[in-house]
């Protein structure tokens, strides 16, 4: 009884830890580390909608920090001897200087968004996601010193001084001219009401220093726990369930929470914040999506493996299918050595299961699609070794036939 309830806490312990194992390892594998977080966000320096919305909200910028229009204004208030007489009176120097601000801003928003048209915008890219990157992982981390990024209340606010005085700088060091001398006021600026996002930060503070190891303990757990189960099917069948649930309510409270930072996000800003957390989420989703897809095998293994009439009945019926096939392989030289090597055949399965198992465990890029795969190449593979398995019974049967007709013979 006690050896089944410990099974019990290990399995449902490791079904609760696996998804925050797989989200820790996520975080370190993307947000804490600046190439890989550059290298998941480099493909939105490409899509027509970032590039939109960096175009509008660099030119909003630089124009109000110019503000073409009042500095037209004192040019021409400054203005004496014959040029003065020009000027007829204050509402024609208005009009003057709308018109020179029109040309300035149009020249300024034209030269800004022919730049985030350009190649040259990858490299600006670059720079805005290393910054985005280094307030993630301030954010985590806790560290509000000079982070542009903050949670306040459960809002995201963005301090638009910091993020100024950093591009001020990539750009005076480029020489863009005026670069430094362009005060741009520093303002907090609440990007999206996220009540849960500190939940989630609280959370990866607390895992990110065991991401790298936590999995394997999980995954020793599972093991352990399957192991210590009677019957070890029933154990891997509910360890499959575990593993599956826990994957799916984390993928809908995810999808949920992709959302409704959307939902948050300001007016004109939802496609953007879409596209970047559907971009920053892929692998994360995608890791949920393949550890759903290895919890359906694992159940459905261990539910055909396991003592229920269902799968006793599906169990002899492919083991006599396979058998029969390997009958004819009886005389051959792999029946002969199948029968007098009774544990060529359990070395076979357990080969089998080890390399699906490394596989599984040890391959950078998992897919749905490709746990799917291995389950069918395995379940293929276990159904040759009952052909060959069928091949060393006839070889015996047909043994012990002739040894039996050779005592009962009768002497010469």
């Amino acid at each position: 009884m006690a050896r089944r309830i410990i099974a019990a806490l290990l399995v449902i312990l490791a079904s609760v830890l696996a998804p925050f194992a797989v989200g820790a390892l996520w975080a370190e594998r993307t947000i804490t580390s600046p190439q890989a977080f550059n290298e998941t966000l480099a493909p939105l320096a490409e899509d027509p909608l970032v590039r939109q919305t960096v175009s509008t909200e660099v030119s909003a910028a630089i124009l109000d920090a110019i503000d073409a229009e009042a500095r037209a204004e004192q040019f021409l208030g400054g203005l004496s001897g014959p040029l003065s007489e020009l000027r007829g009176n204050s509402s024609v120097d208005s009009v003057i200087a709308a018109a020179i601000a029109s040309g300035v801003n149009n020249a300024i928003t034209s030269g800004v968004d022919s730049y985030v048209q350009s190649d040259q915008f990858g490299q600006g890219w670059q720079a805005v996601t290393s910054l985005l990157q280094e307030q993630f992982v301030a954010l985590i981390e806790r560290d509000t010193v000079d982070a542009a990024v903050t949670l306040q209340d459960g809002q995201i606010v963005l301090d638009t001084a910091v993020v100024a005085d950093r591009v001020q700088a990539q750009l005076a060091e480029r020489g863009v001219p005026f670069a430094g001398t362009l005060d741009f006021p520093g303002r907090q600026v609440v990007l999206a009401d996220a009540p849960n996002l500190q939940l989630v930060a609280n959370a990866l503070s607390v895992f990110l220093p065991v991401a790298a190891w936590l999995w394997l303990v999980v995954v020793v757990m599972f093991v352990v726990g399957v192991l210590l189960w009677r019957p070890r099917s029933r154990g891997l069948m509910w360890a499959g369930l575990g593993l599956a649930i826990g994957a799916l309510v984390t993928y809908v409270a995810l999808d949920l929470g992709s959302a409704q930072l959307v939902n948050a996000a300001p007016a004109g800003y939802s496609a953007l914040f879409s596209a970047v957390a559907t971009t920053l989420l892929r692998f994360l989703v995608n890791a949920l999506l393949v550890m759903l897809t290895l919890g359906v095998v694992l159940a459905l293994a261990g539910w055909l493996a396991g003592a229920t009439p269902f799968g006793r009945r599906t169990r002899l019926a492919i083991a006599g299918a396979a058998h029969r096939w390997g009958s004819p392989l009886a005389g051959s030289g792999l029946g002969r050595f199948t029968s007098e090597h009774p544990m060529f055949v359990p070395t076979l399965r357990a080969v089998v299961l080890g390399l699906a198992a490394a596989y599984v465990l040890l391959a950078d890029r998992l897919s749905p699609a490709a746990i799917a795969w291995t389950a069918v190449v395995v379940a293929g593979a276990l159904l040759l070794i009952e052909v060959v398995e069928g091949a060393g019974l006839a070889h015996e049967s047909a043994r012990a036939g002739a040894l039996v007709a050779s005592a009962t013979a009768p002497g010469d």
